[in-house]
């Protein structure tokens, strides 16, 4: 509510409102005006009582607005004008000049308060701009710091630049060019190489070589070779390579007092010559007779036979093993496992981080030995197991397996090529195998008939109870996986996924041992070599998903191998697992974690290739140990504590030797 008089703003009971009817104007005290209380119930606003002194007075006192402003007096009859009038004027003409200032202040006021708000906008304006100022002063100093580094960095690039050409153009000095040597298929250069000095006059080994290899343009398959020996008519140059260049002058002198030399009395036919003790040739398979394969139920009968069966107290079930072989049964009882969880590492509160171990009875395992020994000397006779497969074979280790994928890395960084190894885990491998699927692949295989029917009761309707502590839970049937700590299961698993070496990987390498398995890209730019892992996974997702096996993408995980930070790859690639999407780039597909060392069949492997803490483990185990046969000196065996502490010190010691002193920063 506002004065009608000085239109201020009027509190709730702090006014006086007037009593005429159909009116209802409310003034302030000050602007009523009211001296006398007893007349507030009758009183009456000035518009209303100057209106009642028109119609009902015809008195001659002039009356003025509210909005006259009043200066000046005239001058009143004292005879003919009362006293009391004349102060009654006097205080109107005072109220209307108090309404006015009132008003006036009023006016000033809400003029004052709104500038007083513009200041305040004005001063937070101010403080936005000097925050604005200041963040572009901070930006602009770090860019004038990155200007100064990045001009630093050029000067290093450039530093380096020249360094590498003159390493480039000093093991050019090195090297020295050997024409007119026969070119045959299969060769071995280094050979060659040192078979040519020996007949210069200098020894040249193995030591002594950097790298030799043949340089020019090859020549059509029409004019390649010779009908006669299948030598080359055009034999390119061999260009050699030596660390010292104390070796490479001496062929160049010892050359120069020799030119008379041919090449018809050099020997280079050992071209089958194995290289660092190691043949990556690989044999052909055999043709086999599928009609004619099978596992004889004779033999293994006659085995049976030939056992003691006098310390058995329940002789039933062998004898109906023995006698029921040839109708492919195999006892019920004996189908019956008893699980112990046995953890693997990661959250114990986890069921999936515990591998089931059966155990399984003495006689069933007798059996299945002899069965597991026929089946894997008809598989290895054959060559259907896969030659990069090292897991529960005879003759190969992890060691072997470890080797093979140290050797392929090496070889590639040593060849320039970008190298990226994706490192599988496969989400409880042994337990979902599908027994159809593997009684296929073992008819395809050659096992067929009578053999074939008694794995099918082997691997159908198996029972098992899990016990825990004091616990054992009941008894439930399964038609899927093979037993983990069966004699049979490894040998039947490493043939269930021997189909997926048949996969063609372009430029790629795997290497299995059991279901840990590594594959092995390589192509000249690191992004051709993400989008080959890519394409490689793709297809390896598609083949789990046909045999109802499963990628545990959480362990699932790959190493970008390199030897200097220079040739590390860029940020932002990653590489995905697609299934069945449209566009490669812009899918939600799930990306493969990136590591820079991982844990490989017990050897710890990381991106330069130094093992340094694979030795870092190692070296804690070495002292570990060294504690408690200090314990044990005076009550164990040696021989017993060399069994005890050989295995953990001598784990792929031979791989984890070639590690090099230099850090990769200073490479």
């Amino acid at each position: 509510m506002q004065c009608e008089g000085c239109l201020s703003n009027l509190s709730r009971g702090k006014y006086f409102q007037c009593t005429k009817q159909h009116c209802g104007r409310k003034f302030c005290y000050l602007c009523a005006n009211i001296q006398d209380a007893t007349i507030v119930k009758t009183w009456k606003c000035p518009a209303c009582a100057t209106q009642e002194k028109k119609v009902g007075d015809n008195s001659s006192t002039p009356i003025r607005s509210d909005s006259q402003n009043i200066t000046t007096r005239k001058k009143t009859n004292t005879k003919s004008n009362s006293p009391t009038g004349v102060k009654d004027i006097e205080v109107n003409e005072l109220t209307s000049e108090i309404r006015s200032l009132t008003h006036e202040l009023s006016s000033l006021k809400r003029k004052l308060e709104e500038a007083t708000e513009s200041l305040t906008r004005c001063y937070q304006r101010l403080d936005e701009l000097g925050n604005a100022i200041q963040t572009a002063n901070n930006r602009i100093t770090q860019l004038e710091n990155s200007e100064t580094k990045v001009v630093s960095l050029q000067a290093t690039v450039t530093h380096l630049e020249n360094e590498l050409n003159n390493q480039i153009q000093s093991q050019l000095s090195n090297e020295i060019e050997i024409v007119g040597i026969p070119e045959n298929n299969n060769e071995n250069l280094v050979h060659i190489a040192m078979v040519a000095s020996r007949k210069i006059g200098i020894d040249l080994t193995e030591q002594d070589i950097d790298w030799v290899t043949r340089v020019g343009p090859r020549f059509s398959k029409a004019t390649k070779t010779d009908t006669s020996n299948g030598e080359s008519k055009f034999p390119r140059p061999v260009v050699l390579r030596l660390l010292r260049r104390s070796k490479r002058n001496s062929l160049i002198k010892e050359s120069k007092n020799r030119r008379n030399l041919t090449s018809h009395d050099i020997d280079v036919t050992d071209h089958n010559m194995v290289l660092a003790g190691i043949n990556l040739e690989i044999p052909k398979q055999k043709s086999m007779n599928k009609e004619k394969v099978q596992i004889n139920a004779e033999a293994i009968k006659q085995d049976l036979a030939e056992i003691d069966w006098s310390i058995v107290t329940n002789i039933e079930d062998v004898n109906e093993a023995v006698t029921n072989f040839e109708n492919c049964f195999f006892p019920d009882s004996w189908k019956t496992a008893l699980l112990y969880p046995i953890h693997k590492g990661g959250c114990k509160y986890s069921p999936d981080n515990y591998r089931p171990i059966a155990l399984l009875g003495t006689f069933s395992k007798l059996l299945e030995k002899l069965v597991n020994r026929r089946l894997v000397k008809y598989l290895e006779n054959q060559n259907l197991l896969s030659p990069k497969q090292f897991g529960f074979r005879s003759g190969k280790s992890t060691e072997d397996a470890v080797s093979l994928l140290i050797t392929t890395i090496t070889s590639k960084l040593d060849q320039g090529l970008q190298c990226v190894g994706v490192f599988l885990d496969l989400a409880k491998a042994f337990d979902t195998v599908s027994n159809k699927l593997l009684l296929k692949k073992l008819e395809k295989s050659g096992v067929r008939g009578l053999a074939l029917n008694w794995f099918s009761s082997y691997l159908n309707h198996r029972r098992y109870c899990l016990r825990l502590g004091q616990f054992t839970s009941n008894t439930h049937t399964t038609n899927f996986g093979v037993p983990q700590g069966s004699i049979l299961g490894p040998t039947l698993f490493i043939l269930y996924l021997n189909d997926i070496h048949n996969i063609k990987l372009e430029n790629s390498e795997m290497i299995c041992y059991a279901d840990d398995t590594v594959l092995l890209f390589w192509d000249k730019s690191w992004e051709s070599v993400y989008s080959k892992a890519e394409r490689g996974m793709a297809q390896i997702t598609k083949w789990l998903d046909w045999n109802l096996l499963t990628i545990n993408i959480k362990k699932t995980n790959y190493i970008c191998f390199h030897k200097t930070r220079m040739s590390a790859p860029p940020l932002g690639l990653q590489i995905k697992i697609h299934n069945q999407c449209l566009n490669n780039v812009a899918c939600d597909c799930q990306c493969i974690n990136k590591v820079y060392d991982t844990k490989y069949l017990g050897v710890y492997i990381d991106q330069n290739i130094n093992f340094k803490k694979h030795i870092s483990m190692t070296s804690n185990k070495i002292r570990n140990i060294t504690h408690v046969m200090r314990k044990l000196r005076e009550s164990a065996n040696i021989n017993t504590l060399i069994l005890f502490t050989m295995p953990s010190v001598t784990l792929c010691c031979r791989t984890a030797s070639s590690a090099g002193e230099v850090q990769p920063s200073q490479a």
